[in-house]
């Protein structure tokens, strides 16, 4: 059973504006961790403080906030949601540039991560209703795309920025375009109908999201599928806020530099993502399964790449494995995606979105980057600037983990995903 297909021209619009929405979220998100060393130079604190403020605080506030802007996003208008949310994390971006100390920056970077908390669950719950299941690993892939270059673009934007104006500028120039795009996304885009509700109007309230929650979390092929996303999350938010400071303290880069070697490496993300998902529709004809098997094989053919990324001796072979790294794990973003929005319950999408979203984010975003940065803080009165380089090293491990965990999901994913299609996952 799939929800009402808008016309082709208003769903292609409304998924090319969702994924300039994910352009401009990672955007944000990436700049700031290209900006870390220079920031941390000038606020005079440790990797664990830059650690928690780059990636944990931003991660705790998402969590905070993902369910409910997600129990929203299947009430209310998800455009208007979104709109309202662009505006304010694009605003606290901005203001981000003129904090004054530790404490301001510490308090944007938490209301970024607050207002980005909808723009997930808000993009799976409207893409499930524009594109049948069959389609859907294809659009998720659109969205990815949007992401992956927005992190390219983020990194190298940000770095040129600080090199020229320094990272206070660079966090005025990367916020305040947010606002166009919010007015493009409220002028532009309307909100598509929903698919029909699998809850009576009278069970239709918080209490019944809290039962789908827990039905979710009841399904077979959901436990091991979250505990993987949780894994894969937690090195993905590792990597992204300490590699660019890998390539600043071990190599030498400079700002600007080190901006545009981390763009191309980020950009082979986009690739990934492009194959990625129609890809796995391929494969998905097969079974709900072969999208798990996707992911598993995805992740473990990057592991050696990565591992040695942190381990080559020249820039020149780091960055070669790094982008090999981001060539296969790139790819399984739109088919995690596409993969719980078919578990989940038509009427719950968004909700059952944000419980996958906040779970990564608050255990995996929250854990990886603070682990790393307290791990490197250990290890640098032994190995001075060489401490990152072993403190990386972590990451792969918990790909491995992941990769376990999705294995085990796949076991059960075929049964499963038809349950849902045909209903029998309602309260």
């Amino acid at each position: 059973m799939t929800g009402p297909i808008a016309p082709d021209a208003r769903r292609y619009w409304t998924l090319a504006i969702l994924a300039l929405v994910a352009f401009l979220a990672m955007v944000d998100r990436q700049a700031f961790s290209v900006l870390l060393v220079p920031m941390q130079r000038d606020l005079r604190v440790g990797d664990g403080a830059m650690g928690f403020l780059s990636g944990s605080a931003f991660a705790l506030a998402q969590a905070a906030f993902t369910l409910p802007l997600a129990w929203l996003a299947d009430r209310i208008n998800r455009r208007n949601l979104l709109v309202a949310s662009v505006v304010v994390w694009s605003l606290a971006t901005a203001v981000g540039g003129v904090a004054g100390g530790f404490v301001t920056l510490l308090l944007a970077r938490l209301l970024v991560g607050a207002a980005e908390a909808a723009q997930t669950p808000a993009t799976v719950s409207l893409v499930a209703d524009l594109f049948a299941a069959r389609h859907r690993g294809a659009a998720f892939m659109v969205c990815s795309v949007g992401a992956a270059l927005g992190a390219s673009f983020g990194a190298y934007a940000a770095g040129f920025l600080s090199e020229q104006r320094g990272w206070r500028d660079a966090l005025l120039a990367v916020g305040l375009p947010g606002l166009l795009i919010a007015a493009l996304l409220g002028l532009t885009v309307v909100e598509p109908p929903r698919a029909p509700r699998a809850t009576s109007p009278e069970r239709d309230g918080l209490r019944a999201a809290v039962m789908q929650l827990k039905l979710c979390l009841s399904i077979p092929t959901f436990r091991p599928f979250l505990a993987g996303y949780v894994a894969l999350q937690a090195a993905s938010m590792a990597w992204y806020t300490w590699f660019p400071a890998f390539l600043m303290r071990v190599h030498g880069l400079s700002a600007a530099r080190m901006g545009a070697v981390f763009g191309a490496v980020v950009l082979c993300g986009m690739l990934a993502a492009m194959w990625g998902g129609p890809a796995s529709d391929l494969l998905a004809r097969r079974g709900a399964r072969w999208r798990l098997h996707f992911i598993v094989a995805v992740t473990t053919l990057s592991i050696p790449f990565l591992c040695l990324s942190f381990l080559a001796p020249s820039l020149a072979l780091s960055q070669i494995c790094a982008m090999g790294f981001t060539l296969f794990i790139g790819a399984h973003h739109p088919v995690a995606m596409a993969t719980y929005a078919s578990l989940a319950p038509p009427a719950s999408r968004a909700v059952v979105s944000g419980l996958v979203f906040v779970a990564g984010a608050l255990l995996g975003g929250t854990g990886g980057p603070l682990l790393l940065g307290a791990v490197g803080e250990l290890l640098t009165p032994y190995l001075g600037a060489q401490a990152i380089r072993y403190s990386l090293l972590l990451v792969p491990i918990m790909l491995a983990v992941a990769a376990g965990c999705y294995a085990l999901a796949s076991r059960t994913a075929d049964a499963d995903a038809r349950r849902a299609e045909e209903g029998e996952f309602s309260t």
